[in-house]
């Protein structure tokens, strides 16, 4: 009873500060709001519980927009392995010196448990993300494989009867996240082979920082530009920025006529030309609706 006590009373505090991943989006002429929720491909459905009132707004929004409709991945396998496998004459034993290969056998033998042999055909930025994912799965041992934020509120709505629809398709993802040069990518893929404890680091960094719904801290770690660690300005420019100005230009038709519910990743938020900030100078207000700890 005093937890749903302590829910009902924290759906009405808003604060508008930083540190939040939910957001109410208002003003701006809107007869009622929409909402923007940042998420993390790994972070455990707990997280919910400390989101006021995160399930009420299924009750007045119109659409759910997420970056990509799930059911792409399941019906669009082809376009997956288009970009992210090798040629089958450039297969990682061709494009990486020996000592490269090997080097990049005994990180993956360590973080996967993988032959090198038994993924060769794979690029090098599908490497990185997979560790990635890998070390993230180690800072959120609760994860569930079957629960996912990214598809959750997709599914949900879909319950409900409410329209999903997509920013992006899961070609135009595909082509931004995977298809960089193979010299950009065997280039990352080394700074991992010769620096994996910083890059664990980064990643116990960023997985926390979500968990305490710090995404001013998220975007710091976005700008820790050096040769070992963090994202370079034009990674951040491409996969953050860019994006951000395409959505936003996007919901300068869509907010006006429905009242939705934005689900990105929580990266996209924070910072000069994050959603947040983009939104704000189309002249809407935008307020954080506090978790309750």
């Amino acid at each position: 009873m005093k937890r749903i006590i302590i829910l009902i009373f924290s759906l009405v505090i808003f604060f508008n500060i930083r540190a939040q991943l939910l957001w109410e989006i208002s003003g701006n002429g809107l007869s009622k709001p929409s909402y923007m929720f940042g998420t993390h491909h790994f972070a455990p459905k707990s997280i919910l519980d400390s989101i006021p009132g995160i399930y009420d707004i299924y009750k007045n929004i119109d659409c759910v927009y997420a970056e990509l409709v799930f059911t792409e991945l399941t019906n669009h396998g082809d376009i997956i392995k288009k970009y992210m496998t090798l040629p089958q004459d450039s297969l990682l034993d061709v494009i990486l010196t020996n000592e490269q290969y090997k080097k990049v056998g005994e990180l993956i033998k360590c973080e996967l448990g993988m032959d090198i042999n038994n993924a060769k055909m794979l690029k090098p930025v599908v490497l990185v993300t997979t560790i990635e994912a890998k070390r993230s799965l180690d800072v959120f041992p609760d994860f569930d494989s079957e629960f996912q934020l990214d598809t959750y509120f997709q599914k949900l709505a879909l319950e409900k009867n409410i329209e999903v629809k997509g920013l992006e398709t899961l070609e135009q993802q595909c082509k931004l996240l995977f298809g960089t040069s193979l010299s950009a990518q065997i280039e990352n893929l080394m700074k991992y082979v010769e620096n994996p404890e910083k890059y664990i680091e980064i990643s116990k960094r960023s997985s926390l920082s979500y968990m305490s719904q710090d995404i001013d801290k998220l975007k710091e770690l976005m700008n820790e530009d050096d040769d070992d660690t963090g994202m370079t300005k034009e990674e951040v420019e491409s996969i953050i920025i860019k994006r951000n100005r395409d959505w936003a230009e996007q919901l300068k038709s869509i907010l006006p006529h429905k009242s939705i519910l934005l689900v990105v990743g929580a990266a996209h938020l924070p910072a000069e030309e994050g959603m947040i900030d983009l939104l704000e100078k189309q002249g809407y207000t935008l307020t954080g609706i506090r978790s309750f700890k």
